[in-house]
């Protein structure tokens, strides 16, 4: 199936010059909270005929979209598409897409199609983050879920794969990441699940005695969705997805991306 896509593709390609503009210069982007976030390509836009909103959780520092933004700025820009990111509360966010308010969203877990079922996952996957414990009082090495068991846990509403993982233990939900580490500081918990780039968020908060936990609880792959009246272009974005991926240029990004998120992180 996947080859038959991408034999569609390329006869598109050949049919359209415009689809041989390779856009590989990215620029600024932002990722402050409740804010559109544009990253800026330093070529001639006049031939991105049309915006794709793609909703995104309102993050202050959050690794997995930095790289994300990045390779789906590049990879709509190859069809002549400009994306466009809008930040919401991180459960909303899905909801959005899913009812359409949105085109979709920007990069999640795979499986969600189960729950959000008017939302198509690509194929690809875009991104990754690490899901990692934080502590203030405690030091043990993480050894898979069943090790957090004993404590008292804290994660940010919406991260639905800790929500998963953390079924019947003793935990409690927070409203931002924010909130998390400051009880996590003032011993009103005792761990906190967040992911990779909340470091950035522990230094901003001048947080010194909260570490985090090695090793990295888990490593997960991250998908884009679109909404289902997008099915066409579905195919089209994962047809470039895959030919980024196996020519190398999806990796490439996304070593730029995370070099760019860790010294925005130290400069801050």
């Amino acid at each position: 199936m996947l080859d038959l896509r991408r034999t569609v593709f390329y006869l598109r390609l050949a049919m359209n010059k415009l689809h041989t503009l390779f856009i590989i210069v990215i620029l600024s982007m932002t990722t402050h909270s409740h804010a559109d976030n544009h990253i800026g390509i330093s070529q001639d836009k006049t031939h991105l005929k049309e915006n794709i909103v793609i909703s995104q959780p309102s993050l202050e520092y959050s690794f997995f979209q930095v790289i994300a933004q990045h390779v789906l700025t590049e990879a709509y820009a190859r069809i002549g598409k400009r994306a466009v990111f809008q930040g919401y509360p991180i459960k909303r966010s899905l909801t959005i897409a899913d009812n359409g308010v949105t085109d979709g969203e920007l990069a999640r877990v795979a499986g969600l199609q189960k729950k959000y079922p008017n939302l198509i996952q690509i194929s690809v996957p875009i991104s990754y983050d690490q899901a990692i414990v934080y502590s203030k009082k405690y030091a043990f090495k993480v050894e898979g879920w069943q090790s957090l068991k004993p404590y008292k846990i804290n994660y940010n509403n919406g991260f639905m794969y800790a929500e998963q993982k953390t079924k019947g233990m003793d935990v409690e939900v927070v409203t931002t990441v924010e909130q998390g580490l400051q009880k996590l500081n003032a011993g009103r918990s005792d761990l906190f699940i967040g992911l990779l780039g909340d470091q950035c968020l522990i230094k901003k908060l001048n947080l010194p005695d909260i570490k985090s936990l090695n090793p990295p609880i888990d490593t997960q792959n991250l998908f884009h969705y679109l909404h289902k009246r997008h099915k066409d272009l579905a195919l089209k974005l994962e047809a470039v997805l895959l030919q980024m991926q196996e020519s190398g240029e999806l990796k490439a990004i996304q070593v730029q991306a995370r070099q760019y998120f860790f010294n925005q992180c130290e400069s801050k």
